[in-house]
């Protein structure tokens, strides 16, 4: 389901949940600092980047186009950490994993009125934890990956709950004159922005 909102195109699952990506942009392959981005309202509270899909969007594509837009960051979206239903603001989120190897120039902290800040992976927890514990759950998936940190688990978040599992690619036809995206490999992890 699709509706349009000023500016905006909303996407909505079978179920009603609003369909969202995000990013958890690190430094390095060690998974050991993780980028975060302050909200708009307050410099001082932290968040994940990220957003709605727009149609027709691969979920992998769209975490990565938020993580440009909001945090100014290129690199590789290396996998999908799950997807996180959220029952109280009805959302389903799809994160993936970027390691960031370009922070853009061109971003500018002013006219966005957000600020980006490299923290621990604790330091996240902790930030996210007083702010958007729903974000702090993503986290906890790098640890089920293989992270080798022992960092103490987020705040109990009742709402979300998560799935194992990343949406599959979104076929995407070709458009008259152009390539279909799917026929060039994006969508396919790794995917390189």
């Amino acid at each position: 389901m699709v509706k349009e909102k000023l500016n905006s195109t909303r996407i909505y699952d079978e179920n009603g949940y609003r369909l969202r990506a995000a990013c958890i942009c690190v430094k390095d392959e060690t998974e050991q600092e993780i980028l975060l981005i302050s909200t708009k309202r307050n410099s001082d509270r932290w968040i994940v980047p990220g957003g709605g899909m727009e149609p027709l969007e691969d979920a992998s594509i769209a975490a990565a186009r938020e993580a440009y837009e909001e945090a100014g960051v290129k690199g590789m979206v290396s996998r999908c950490l799950g997807v996180f239903e959220n029952s109280h603001s009805k959302t389903k989120t799809s994160v993936y994993l970027l390691v960031v190897d370009q922070l853009c120039d061109e971003w500018d902290e002013k006219s966005l009125g957000r600020k980006r800040q490299w923290f621990s992976v604790p330091d996240a927890r902790l930030q996210l934890g007083m702010y958007r514990p729903e974000h702090g759950v993503y986290l906890e998936m790098l640890d089920s990956h293989g992270s080798k940190q022992n960092i103490p688990t987020s705040p109990d978040v009742t709402h979300v709950s998560v799935k194992r599992f990343c949406l599959p690619p979104i076929a995407v036809p070709v458009v008259s004159g152009g390539v279909s995206p799917q026929k060039n490999g994006i969508g396919a992890n790794p995917v390189k922005v």
